[in-house]
């Protein structure tokens, strides 16, 4: 597994004594370094200790690449023609090959870097540029790689660029993103010390979005146990959409109010996790339902949301017999279940007419759920159903409307 730090090179503008220097100071370490690039700044930050496997540095055919050979490597036989090429902004990759070698040795003799890449890039103008842009920096990943990020210099657009790389590179290519850096220079104090802010956090703000857009469509609250930081809490979380999966509403319920519990304090300790608190209550709301078949029916509710038609109906009906069932009996004891399912049966064996709207519901139920777990068409049509099955809008619309009757049923006295 390697460590690599991607960092980009922008324009500036050189004085007499060179390009403007900056005290760059890392909060958390409280060591500072003097230079005019902040990505030498961040390589020797990152590699106080060990140094990073592979250093990238990007930038465009106008950026200040003779800022590189600035102290300690002092002149060279190409730093001439390089201030040229920078000066005329025609910096190209064939010129870089031919300077990276030398790069390369300096950074591995002061135990910076174990390998340097430098890469001409794209402005970034449009879409066409800019997937360009992300390609570059994309085929530097590899499984299993770790990757820290300087989006310091370059354009304005180039921090939301870098973003959606660092998104990119852990989605497609399975790597992890250690940290995104930014050195602030117009933060710069009295004594010219210049902050170094850490944007590693929007990226854990993707994560919980991402993660909010795919429960959306999947119901599984495991996707957000990865994202806590109370490993107790994230365990109930996964357990939680396991056994919800597995139609166990009871025992998931157990697990989502042994996770809720300490909602409250992870949103103090965790600006982040507060931001997401309240979304994430609305989300596991319905283990507070006061009855067992209020809680599966809930948990029909959410599946149907979820377009996960089969747990839809089949926890429905379940709601609905624990609604029979807790009349006389105990909804978690399987005799008692069977009871009430043969007594449904029965009735539905009934013609329509004879049949109380519960009674319709539960019939109708059991035959878009058989039909859709086996995948055929039903032979009766006594609901129409024939005709429900065969457009996901109709079959949505039939599910809240039967759902709705089930709410309506449970919530009379």
């Amino acid at each position: 597994m390697a460590h690599k730090l991607i960092s980009f090179l922008g324009k500036g503008r050189k004085g007499d004594s060179g390009y403007r220097r900056t005290r760059y100071h890392f909060k958390n370490s409280g060591r500072e370094y003097h230079t005019p690039f902040f990505g030498q700044a961040l390589l020797a930050e990152l590699g106080h200790e060990t140094p990073i496997d592979h250093f990238i540095l990007l930038g465009t055919a106008a950026s200040i690449w003779d800022v590189l050979f600035e102290e300690p490597l002092g002149l060279s036989e190409l730093l001439l023609p390089l201030i040229d090429r920078v000066d005329t902004q025609t910096v190209d990759d064939a010129l870089l090959q031919e300077i990276e070698p030398i790069i390369e040795a300096d950074f591995v003799r002061r135990k910076l870097a174990k390998k340097v890449s430098l890469r001409t890039i794209p402005m970034g103008c449009d879409l066409e540029e800019q997937v360009a842009l992300l390609q570059c920096m994309a085929q530097f990943a590899e499984p299993g790689d770790t990757f820290s990020m300087d989006v310091t210099h370059g354009f304005r657009s180039l921090p939301m660029l870098g973003l959606t790389c660092a998104m990119l590179l852990q989605q497609l290519q399975g790597v992890e993103i250690l940290g995104l850096y930014y050195g602030a220079l117009e933060m710069a104090d009295a004594d010219n010390r210049t902050p170094v802010v850490e944007l590693t956090g929007l990226l854990r703000i993707t994560q919980w979005l991402g993660a909010l857009s795919a429960f959306h469509s999947s119901g599984d609250y495991g996707l957000f146990s990865h994202l806590l930081d109370d490993k107790e809490s994230a365990v109930h979380l996964a357990q939680a959409g396991f056994l919800e999966k597995t139609m166990k509403i009871s025992e998931a319920r157990s697990h989502v109010q042994s996770a809720r519990r300490k909602f409250a304090e992870l949103a103090d300790a965790d600006p982040l996790f507060a931001l997401f608190h309240d979304r994430l209550v609305q989300l596991t709301n319905w283990s507070d339902e006061p009855t067992y078949a209020r809680r599966q029916l809930a948990a029909a509710e959410n599946a149907r949301r979820h377009r996960d038609y089969v747990r839809a109906s089949s926890l429905a009906i379940e709601a609905q017999v624990s609604s029979e069932v807790g009349k006389n009996g105990n909804p978690t004891n399987f005799k008692d279940r069977q009871g009430a399912k043969e007594k449904l049966n029965a009735a539905c064996r009934m013609s329509r007419k004879q049949s109380s709207p519960d009674v319709a519901t539960y019939d109708e139920l059991n035959i878009l759920r058989n039909s859709l777990v086996h995948g055929t068409t039903p032979t009766r049509n006594d609901y129409g159903q024939q005709s429900t099955l065969k457009e996901r809008g109709k079959l949505e619309r039939r599910l809240d409307e039967l759902l709705l009757l089930l709410h309506a049923h449970m919530m009379s006295p």
